[in-house]
């Protein structure tokens, strides 16, 4: 009898092969758990940066209706983001000089969307900002308090030598195509032309270089995804590459052979 009772309670325990195996299924599940985590965690950020872009783009809506259709600044003091009542009104600020964080409830957007939360990607650290206004950047510690750059080719009426630009709402042309926000915390810089530096706060979920926020002047906005930026997420527009044609376009509004309308 303790013979036959001694064999059940064998067969009652795990073999190392059966341990190893519910080991490497536990490992697995949390493997998938994991990465459907990560994923939506993603998909809720996309969702939330659209919904930002878009409040930006309303209110850039609203000034120009409250202001007989004058657009408000993408650079300058004042501009859409801020406003250094100590700068001077000619001065080529951007949120990137100096720490903006403190100017944003003077930016000329401010009274249409207070929460400086909207200005934020959710998925933005905020951790450095570019301090200089000419290349090479110079990035020091602390956020921009915005991950969005405005179009430089809206709202420069003090900017007569850029011949694409446009000062008033009624003057776009193809409004559905013609972007006023997107993902690019590091802002303009000046060095003999505007250029801006694009970020990609969103990695891939299919392999692609991630994507972007983008917003138009019609209000909608879409997450664009980039093809062949690289895989650092984060390019100055210039080069003459698919993706910058498609976003100098979108700049611009004018449509070079080639490129998708």
């Amino acid at each position: 009898m303790q013979i036959g009772r001694s064999s059940r309670m064998r067969r009652q325990g795990f073999t190392l092969l059966e341990l190893l195996v519910v080991i490497g299924i536990v490992v697995l599940l949390m493997v998938l758990l994991l990465s459907g985590l990560n994923r939506a965690r993603e998909m809720s950020r996309r969702t939330g940066c659209l919904a930002n872009i878009r409040q930006l783009t309303q209110a850039w809506q609203a000034y120009a209706a409250a202001n007989d259709g004058e657009l408000c600044n993408s650079v300058g003091n004042p501009q859409w983001l801020l406003f250094d009542p100590q700068g001077s009104l000619t001065a080529l600020y951007t949120p990137v000089e100096h720490d903006p964080i403190p100017l944003i409830p003077n930016g000329q957007l401010f009274p249409y969307v207070k929460d400086q939360r909207v200005y934020v990607c959710p998925a933005d650290p905020q951790q450095y900002r570019n301090s200089s206004i000419t290349s090479p950047a110079v990035y020091v510690p602390g956020g921009s308090g915005t991950s969005y750059t405005m179009n430089a080719l809206l709202g420069l009426p003090r900017r007569p030598d850029l011949h694409d630009g446009v000062a008033r709402m009624d003057r776009i042309r193809n409004s559905s195509q013609r972007m006023v926000f997107f993902e690019g915390n590091d802002g303009w810089i000046y060095n003999g032309g505007f250029q801006c530096e694009v970020n990609s706060f969103h990695p891939s979920t299919s392999g692609s270089m991630g994507v972007l926020a983008i917003s138009f002047a019609d209000g909608h906005a879409i997450m664009w995804t980039l093809t062949g930026w690289g895989s650092e997420q984060r390019k100055w527009v210039g080069a003459n590459q698919i993706d910058n044609d498609q976003f100098n376009v979108w700049l611009a509004g004018v449509y070079p052979g080639g490129v998708a309308q």
